[in-house]
């Protein structure tokens, strides 16, 4: 962006999605986007968005899931 401000800088995303938390099988929270459940939980980012995506099964002992929450 050589200078000029990226255009979504300070804004919320669009394409953010409910995030089922669960431990010990069982649902302990619903956030709303990747960041939130980074900063509630300590976790990284990457792994959250592997394990909602499939390709990891849990992440420091939780399992996300992607929920359709409207």
């Amino acid at each position: 962006w050589s200078g000029k401000k990226h255009p979504m800088l300070g804004k919320i995303s669009t394409r953010r999605k409910w995030i089922a938390v669960y431990l010990n099988n069982e649902l302990i929270d619903e956030c709303f986007g990747t960041k939130e459940v980074c900063v509630k939980y300590s976790l990284d980012r990457a792994a959250v968005t592997r394990v909602c995506n499939g390709i990891l099964k849990t992440t420091r002992g939780y399992v996300l899931r992607y929920i359709d929450k409207k």
